[in-house]
């Protein structure tokens, strides 16, 4: 789904300018509301999940307020979680030289790309594995093609040495494509700007640097993907992620990011350069911490939360002091979100 530009224009115009990523953030939240996708992803989670992802990497506080909503509605279109453990989508700064600012880049994991292919409908399996050097492994591709992977068991199974993707359709077609790590780094070198031509290393924090063996066995299974049955979200991941991967913010396929005043861009992006100043202790946290605040105080209006749960809620918000707050609050804010959703399915069915 493509933002519309001129709701996004509104939702961040002069008039209601925000000061900072989290008041941008919450006036989006009617934008990425509709830019979600039917599924468990709700606006409330996704909000806390980017305040925690914003808050774990502060130098994606840094970033062009352009990148972080393009990269935000880009995640939010395809109902991927950011920087979490189900490793679906990473969004993760990069330092622009030419202009001299940090921008944002949505990178997907293979996680995200397997589930997208699940919700298509269209397979019944999405398999990929690493292959060691210790492991039995053998293919051939052709009309009797052969996969056959016997992972060693309770022995060192030795050093990386390759990946392969294998899908299987609802009627019972599969498919596979085999790579080694020499053919995946090759791959890298060559598309990927994670890739430090004078170093001869992948950029420190890069998604390859922190994710390394989840990015090798991406590649063959985006070479799988290349030919196979795909919906629009898939077809949208594969091209989002080849943007990236060659320094692309956009092209003529995929134009998700929104206008943006430019002015008002550069009005607060006064600090983008990277600093060895240390940030002010607790400045960043608190704002987090109204974030939420402020979202669990809207979720115990919920006609789901019994009078009594609401109570203790907004005692329990009165007695707990911010400094150690941040991280129960995002617990609590899941736990009273889960509780409405199921009560809303109760009532509903």
């Amino acid at each position: 789904m493509k933002a519309d530009g001129s709701d996004v224009d509104k939702a961040l115009s002069k008039q209601n300018k925000p000061k900072t990523v989290f008041d941008m953030l919450d006036q989006m939240l009617p934008e990425i509301q509709k830019a979600l996708p039917n599924t468990e992803m709700t606006r409330d989670r996704f909000a806390r999940i980017y305040t925690t992802a914003i808050r774990m990497n502060k130098k994606l506080a840094k970033c062009t307020w352009i990148s972080l909503i393009g990269g935000m509605m880009q995640s939010a279109a395809l109902g991927l979680e950011i920087n979490t453990l189900l490793g679906q989508c990473y969004l993760i700064p990069f330092w622009n030289s030419n202009q001299s600012v940090f921008e944002a880049q949505l990178t997907i994991g293979y996680q995200g790309l397997s589930e997208l292919c699940y919700r298509s409908g269209f397979y019944a399996m999405i398999t990929t594995k690493e292959i060691y050097e210790n492991d039995f492994f053998e293919f051939e591709y052709g009309d009797k093609s052969i996969l056959k992977h016997k992972p060693l068991f309770g022995k060192p199974r030795g050093n990386l040495i390759g990946c392969y993707a294998k899908y299987t359709t609802m009627q019972g077609f599969s498919d596979f494509h085999v790579m080694s790590i020499e053919e995946i780094i090759e791959h890298a070198k060559k598309y990927s700007k994670s890739w430090d031509k004078e170093k001869k290393c992948f950029k420190k924090f890069s998604a390859w640097d922190i994710a390394f063996p989840s990015m090798c066995m991406k590649t063959p299974l985006r070479k799988l993907l290349k030919n196979a049955r795909k919906t629009p979200d898939i077809e949208t991941a594969l091209i989002a992620d080849s943007n990236v991967n060659n320094g692309l913010v956009e092209n003529e396929n995929f134009q998700i990011m929104p206008r943006i005043d430019i002015e008002l861009q550069k009005e607060n992006e006064k600090e983008t350069e990277p600093s060895d100043q240390p940030e002010k202790k607790g400045a960043f946290d608190k704002k987090a911490i109204e974030f939420n605040r402020n979202q669990l105080k809207e979720l115990l209006e919920s006609e789901f939360i019994f009078p009594d749960e609401k109570e203790k809620g907004l005692a329990w918000l009165e007695n707990n002091p911010d400094s150690k707050i941040l991280e129960k609050l995002t617990e609590k804010n899941d736990t009273v979100e889960k509780k409405i959703e199921g009560r809303k399915n109760k009532a509903n069915g």
